[in-house]
């Protein structure tokens, strides 16, 4: 398999007593030329705000549970698909966002 691409989208940031924390939705995806499909791995994760790249997230209850999203496409519309699935992840994970917003855990 072959990745095609790699996205990582900020869905919300908010202030907490100690910190800030920021909601990040992210997609990978990998094409499989001998079957035609696109495998659309999703996730979400939190970030404590300020946080140096690479640092590792955490998982939130109440996020939804990590997906991996299969369509069978020619490899010329594999991108294009990939980005509608990460769209539609965005809005299920902005959906989740408790409120108040500063409910987050460590």
């Amino acid at each position: 398999m072959r990745r095609i691409s790699s996205l990582r989208q900020t869905i919300h940031s908010a202030s907490s007593t100690r910190d800030g924390w920021e909601l990040y939705a992210t997609a990978d995806a990998k094409y499989d030329a001998a079957t035609s499909t696109v495998f659309v791995e999703l996730d979400s994760i939190v970030q404590h705000g300020g946080s140096a790249p690479g640092v590792d997230g955490f998982r939130q209850p109440w996020l939804p549970a990590k997906e991996v999203v299969t369509r069978r496409v020619p490899l010329s519309e594999a991108r294009d698909v990939a980005r509608e699935v990460f769209q539609q992840w965005i809005g299920k994970v902005r959906h989740t966002i408790p409120t108040p917003t500063h409910h987050v855990a460590d």
